[in-house]
């Protein structure tokens, strides 16, 4: 992530090898990762910057800070998470710190140099998803009600309907099958409505 745009290197659903392991599991295997770039003009010494210079570069991190909350926001929102819940939204530190990171000090050792503490930035998170929310445009919106209609179709049944099921797909009524989209939890249109009775008229 640079101060004006973020670099996607791999789908968000895929694992990356970010966060190395911890003594209680590995992040790689729950959390998305990105990696905000730092000014030029600075050396480390362990974890510690070295001649960096906070006032000169002022602009770059709020540059930086800012895509970060908006890229935060849209992750959680495309994914369905609350930024302030313990364990969403966390620095390497901070996963370290909780046994699924590797021993890291990111973004610890840096953005407090700029009075921002990760709760900050979880705030900020959250205040932006709320925000946007409020100002959510139709496509937008047709792009999460098309997510959550893929979800709920692809919900496993409950039990209690497994003979009206086994009735309904024997008989032709529901098309598909079980795994070749009955969508059992979606939604049913007026047209498919009417394909069903029409299908089950035809039993008679």
């Amino acid at each position: 992530m640079s101060r004006d745009k973020v670099i996607q290197t791999l789908p968000w659903t895929m694992r990356g090898w970010h966060a190395g392991k911890g003594e209680k599991g590995s992040a790689n295997n729950t959390h998305i990762s990105f990696e905000c770039c730092e000014p030029a003009g600075h050396t480390y010494q362990g974890g510690t910057m070295i001649g960096y210079d906070v006032e000169k570069n002022e602009a770059h991190f709020r540059a930086i800070y800012q895509n970060a909350v908006a890229l935060c926001a849209d992750l959680c929102r495309q994914f369905g998470l609350d930024p302030t819940q313990p364990g969403v939204v966390i620095c390497h530190a901070e996963g370290s710190k909780l046994g699924i990171a590797s021993n890291h000090a990111d973004v610890l050792h840096w953005w407090p140099k700029h009075g921002v503490t990760m709760d900050d930035f979880r705030a900020a998170v959250k205040a932006a998803m709320e925000e946007e929310e409020e100002n959510v445009t139709q496509q937008q919106f047709n792009a999460m009600m098309a997510e959550y209609l893929k979800q709920a179709g692809n919900a496993a049944p409950a039990s209690w309907s497994q003979q009206a099921r086994t009735w309904a797909e024997k008989a032709g009524i529901i098309a598909g099958g079980e795994g070749k989209g009955e969508r059992y939890g979606s939604f049913a249109t007026r047209e498919e409505i009417v394909q069903m009775l029409w299908r089950l008229s035809q039993q008679k």
